[in-house]
């Protein structure tokens, strides 16, 4: 039992630094090298590498990837906080009932939403400094 613990106390630092490289904070100086899942849909080891942050397992027959330019700037607007955010996509897929989104924050995280919750920008506007 005691061995268990100390691999996990050991383990956990490593965890965390882990999380930090794959979802802390944007470079917004290099917004468009974020790593991405673009033109595809996304696989388990997208999201080991950072690249998505969801996977539809399953029956993937029925679904696809939206078109959209990735990585690209957009704000979240959140229907339940009514909070607009600036964050950056990562991810665009599309299923017969909901098109679904992987973002990163700029701050660090990460997080899913739907296409209609997003107005996707061109480039970052005074909204991400």
């Amino acid at each position: 039992m005691i061995r268990y613990i100390l691999v996990l106390l050991v383990m956990l630092p490593i965890m965390a630094f882990s999380e930090d490289i794959l979802w802390g904070p944007i470079n917004m100086q290099k917004w468009k090298d974020t790593p991405c899942v673009s033109g595809r849909l996304a696989t388990e080891q997208d999201i080991k590498e950072g690249k998505a942050v969801f996977y539809i397992s399953g029956d993937r027959s029925e679904l696809k990837p939206i078109k959209i330019s990735l990585p690209a700037c957009a704000i979240h607007h959140d229907e339940q906080s009514k909070k607009s955010t600036p964050v950056i996509l990562i991810q665009a897929e599309e299923t017969p009932k909901v098109k679904a989104i992987g973002f990163r924050f700029l701050s660090g995280g990460n997080g899913v939403c739907t296409l209609a919750e997003l107005e996707i920008l061109k480039s970052p506007d005074e909204r991400f400094k």
